[in-house]
């Protein structure tokens, strides 16, 4: 079975809390899962997944929290081939900020540059968080698309 890393980038831990409670939902569902700090993940950890979620806030004007600061970093500089990889982004944020999830925005678009598969749709959420059932749903969904089996190959 496949490992599901869920990482998480935070300042308050609302992130943390959410990440938890995926894994526990996702476990419920026979998945098996690792919550990690973004602090600790690294690119290395990356080009070993082949399922990631992200769940992250954003901070002041856009930035990421300082949690995640160099991963960000390192992952907007990298030129990684990350085609194995599958992958969904939750943002946290406010909308009263004008760079309303910049964070999660930022991670989703440089993932999917290069070269991972977003097999569930980033969802950006109010301060309320409401829109992160909409997210888990849509994961649950892509989980469970991915497991089909591909259509078998005519003989040529």
């Amino acid at each position: 079975m496949t490992e599901i890393t869920i990482a998480f980038g935070t300042e308050t831990g609302n992130s943390e809390s959410l990440a938890k409670s995926t894994a526990r939902k996702l476990q419920t569902l026979g998945h098996q899962t690792k919550v990690t700090d973004l602090e600790e993940f690294t690119l290395d950890a990356l080009s070993k997944c082949s399922f990631l979620l992200l769940i992250t806030s954003t901070y002041g004007e856009g930035e990421p929290p300082s949690n995640s600061e160099a991963f960000y970093d390192d992952l907007m500089e990298s030129q990684l081939n990350l085609s194995h990889l599958n992958f969904s982004v939750c943002g946290l944020g406010d909308t009263s900020y004008e760079l309303f999830c910049q964070c999660g925005k930022d991670f989703d678009h440089r993932l999917a540059e290069l070269g991972a598969h977003r097999f569930a749709p980033r969802v950006d959420c109010d301060v309320e968080y409401v829109e992160y059932q909409d997210w888990l749903d849509g994961v649950i969904g892509g989980l469970e698309a991915s497991k089909s089996p591909a259509q078998p190959r005519s003989a040529s």
